[in-house]
């Protein structure tokens, strides 16, 4: 890569036509960079100034990035930057959307400067005006660094689709790279529908004390596709789609007996939630909430009240919460070393802290009539309960057959359906959870051409179930 004074401009002109995400270079890092391009840009007899400016912009970087990159920096500024489309981006995009395209372009530009590249440029610029003193200096100027990866191919030649697609790539790498990073992460996302740029956010909570977490896109063995858990994720999903669109939804609470995915179902929504510009919080009810715990969620809901991006609350497991005992406090006093009182600050969660940006999705292992009887004041704040049924003989013998084709394992055979059938009766049960342990079974008894009795399935069961994972 050969720079020339051209490229140089190029450089220095791309920052002054950024609109939108003007934040972007609105700090230290920002002035001192674009103080040093239009320096370099403008200058006929370089000088020790030029040096310097190089220099102060490296130091403020090295200060924000440990890693001195300054395509890493200027992925974070822009995901960060609380400008008019990132608060509301439904309603900016239709009118920005060639403003930010452009700005994603500029920025872009900037984040593929080349650090070698530069420093060669700034030694031919020194001998080109016979300053060759200047020469080791510039020989000993410290480099930064670029995290762009390169592009795949995006499927139309397309000059604006590939530019987004470079800085997403590099933004899933940074990311990637920042898992500790405390507070609250956006990423970009896919091009809007219709205005064919835009930005959404991701947010990740790490300062909960393991309390509050956002599950990663895991993989879950298509759990969806049995018990009509397809039919009840298509009306969570219709309707945090109204939350999206309209503001107008519901909120719902998965009810049922228990190992029927009522929590996995929510476990799998966070991929929705991500598309649609959501802040993902999810509160596991049965872990041990501390005086800490509940300061920070409340401080959490607190801040974003007047916040116009929407937020999604996830309250797993909401009937087997177990109790807590904290030291004497203010939550203390308030109820929260019970079970039934934690569950009161629950209720006042949902009563009145709450911002009317907010959905609620909970999952509770009992029926519905045992949650409006347990949860009385809980219940009441969900419009729209859904009841997972027990699964059949039918049903069960579906999820056994998927599974046994997802471990490469033939359907049709009889043996595979009697022992099926045999391990559910042993197990009393006919869930996921079972069929998912018979097919590991089943593949340790692969090997062993026994009659499949019953004794023989239970002993097997026995050896599978005692084998460390």
């Amino acid at each position: 890569m050969e720079y020339t004074r051209e490229s140089i401009r190029l450089f220095a002109q791309s920052y002054k036509l950024i609109t939108v995400y003007k934040g972007v270079l609105a700090n230290k890092v920002g002035h001192s960079l674009c103080k040093f391009l239009d320096l370099l840009a403008e200058t006929e007899d370089p000088d020790m100034r030029l040096l310097d400016a190089y220099c102060e912009f490296f130091a403020n970087l090295a200060k924000e990035r440990a890693d001195v990159s300054l395509a890493g920096y200027l992925i974070e500024q822009i995901l960060l930057d609380m400008n008019t489309f990132t608060q509301n981006p439904i309603a900016a995009s239709n009118y920005i959307s060639d403003a930010i395209l452009t700005d994603l372009e500029c920025l872009q530009a900037i984040c593929t400067i080349n650090a070698e590249a530069l420093r060669d440029y700034l030694r031919s610029l020194y001998i080109l005006t016979a300053h060759e003193e200047f020469l080791p200096l510039v020989s000993r100027l410290p480099l930064f660094f670029s995290e762009v990866n390169d592009l795949d191919k995006v499927g139309k030649d397309d000059g604006s689709l590939q530019t987004w697609c470079l800085l997403y790539k590099s933004l899933i790498f940074a990311l990637d790279k920042r898992e500790d990073f405390v507070g609250m992460l956006p990423r970009l996302r896919k091009f809007h529908e219709t205005s064919g740029a835009g930005l959404f956010c991701r947010y990740k909570a790490a300062y909960f004390n393991q309390n509050v977490h956002v599950l990663p896109a895991a993989y879950y063995p298509k759990d969806t596709e049995f018990f009509d858990y397809n039919g009840i994720c298509v009306k969570v999903i219709e309707n945090t789609a109204r939350f999206i669109v309209h503001g107008e939804s519901h909120n719902i609470v998965l009810a049922g007996p228990a190992c029927l995915g009522k929590t996995t179902t929510l476990c799998l929504l966070p991929e929705q939630f991500v598309k649609a510009g959501y802040r993902y919080l999810e509160l596991c009810a049965n872990q041990n909430w501390t005086e800490e715990s509940w300061q920070n969620l409340f401080a959490f809901l607190d801040l974003h009240a007047k916040s116009n991006l929407k937020i999604v609350l996830a309250i797993l497991r909401l009937g087997t919460c177990v109790p807590t005992k904290l030291n004497n406090s203010s939550l203390a006093v308030r109820g929260a070393s019970s079970f039934d009182q934690r569950l009161e600050i629950f209720s006042h969660v949902c009563q009145y802290r709450l911002p009317k940006n907010c959905l609620i999705y909970a999952s509770y292992d009992g029926s519905l009539q045992a949650l409006s009887k347990q949860l009385p004041f809980l219940h009441r704040y969900f419009q729209v309960p859904l009841e997972f049924k027990l699964p059949n003989r039918e049903e069960y013998l579906a999820s056994v057959y998927a599974f046994a084709k997802l471990s490469n394992f033939a359907v049709d055979d009889p043996k595979l359906t009697e022992a099926a059938l045999t391990y559910a009766k042993q197990k009393q049960a006919y869930d996921l959870d079972v069929a998912r342990d018979f097919i590991e079974v089943w593949r340790c008894m692969q090997n062993d051409e026994m009659t499949l009795t019953y004794d023989k399935v239970q002993s097997a069961s026995e050896t599978n179930s005692s084998t460390p994972t």
